[in-house]
């Protein structure tokens, strides 16, 4: 019988937990994934199905908005703080956007006296 895996977090904190688990390494969280993995440093070389069954962060390494109140993570969670200066902290310094969303700004248009003049108010046929 196999042994029970004791969890424990990839920088070596203190914690009982929670612990929370990579994103899996296909689209659409691939992009995500990256993310996470990119404040690891040897672990990289080992694969990324590696990283997803082996390699767990505590929760001290998340910043409060991506904590939901049942303690899991929000979709856009990252790894921020307390992350250790020998890992290639490489983040950019961005909002992380789920995919597929789209950003838009509206504007009001102007009114000018010329524009004022152009405009009828009728629907052209």
């Amino acid at each position: 019988m196999p042994k029970k895996q004791i969890l424990k977090c990839y920088f070596g904190c203190d914690t009982e937990g929670p612990f929370h688990r990579f994103p899996y390494p296909e689209y659409p969280n691939l992009d995500r994934f990256n993310l996470w993995k990119a404040v690891l440093a040897p672990v990289q070389d080992k694969g990324d199905l590696y990283i997803y069954n082996n390699v767990r962060f505590c929760d001290s390494h998340f910043e409060e908005r991506y904590r939901l109140p049942s303690k899991r993570l929000t979709r856009t969670g990252i790894p921020t703080l307390n992350i250790p200066s020998t890992s290639q902290n490489i983040f950019p310094v961005m909002e992380y956007q789920a995919p597929n969303t789209v950003e838009f700004t509206f504007t009001q248009p102007q009114h000018t006296e010329d524009n004022a003049s152009k405009c009828s108010g009728k629907l052209k046929s």
